[in-house]
């Protein structure tokens, strides 16, 4: 099990990054606002800077506490140094999304990737050398790393989600025009409740059993248990042991 999702994983996170790429230059197209929004830009500006840490400050319109690598921004979104991104300001208040929201989700989901590609990258490394199955401390990561999916895909879905507001559909329609007489509140929430029981239900019981089985090990035959296993009797085990026997006769 954990050899298939070595492989799984070595092969889907490095293509995951690639997609992202793809669809981070379709949305810098499509959705500006959002762009500027997962990047805590506010101004617009050629050679933007990757913000690794900062907390925008949607009211004054400006980022707290910046760590940043010069022109990366501009590089990945753009492929280019210098190229330009449009900042925040291009658009109208009521026009943005909630950054902090945007911004720190967008985050999560990338540096989750990061290390599913870390240690996918690890555990090949270790396979090859033939201790994948005896590192403690790697199967303790792996254990660690089980909600690591639906983290990312939680996060992703607040980006896009929340990074396209204020509209349903982008610049078109506005959330606020998009809701349905017909559907009372109580209706959207009990429907909302029973997603959530039924997939933590789900999880959670697939969670357990995998857990169980960790922890339970591999079991150990023994090698008379794996004669009798195949077939082979006590007869034939007991005569090539008393052959041995007579050998030293």
């Amino acid at each position: 099990m954990l050899g298939m999702a070595t492989i799984m994983v070595a092969l889907a996170a490095p293509f995951q990054l690639f997609m992202g790429d793809r669809h981070g230059l379709n949305t810098l197209k499509h959705q500006p606002a959002k762009i500027a929004a997962m990047e805590g830009i506010w101004e617009t500006e050629k050679g933007a800077g990757l913000l690794l840490f900062a907390y925008p400050d949607q009211q004054n319109e400006i980022n707290h506490y910046e760590i940043k690598i010069p022109n990366l921004a501009s590089l990945i979104l753009t492929h280019d140094f210098l190229g330009e991104v449009k900042g925040l300001k291009e658009w109208k208040k009521e026009d943005r999304p909630p950054v902090v929201w945007v911004f720190w989700s967008f985050r999560i989901m990338v540096g989750v990737g990061i290390l599913m590609i870390i240690i996918g990258s690890v555990s090949v490394i270790q396979y090859l050398r033939g201790k994948l199955f005896q590192s403690c401390f790697l199967h303790g990561w792996w254990i660690s790393m089980m909600p690591s999916g639906f983290i990312a895909l939680l996060a992703g879905w607040f980006t896009t989600e929340i990074g396209r507001q204020p509209y349903t559909v982008y610049g078109i329609t506005r959330t606020i025009e998009s809701f349905s007489s017909a559907i009372t509140g109580p209706q959207v929430a009990w429907s909302l409740i029973a997603f959530i029981v039924m997939y933590t239900l789900i999880f959670g019981a697939g969670s357990y059993y995998i857990l169980k089985l960790i922890y339970k090990g591999i079991p150990v035959i023994k090698e008379e248990e794996q004669f009798y296993k195949h077939g082979i009797g006590a007869s034939v085990i007991d005569a090539g042991t008393s052959g041995k026997g007579n050998n030293h006769v």
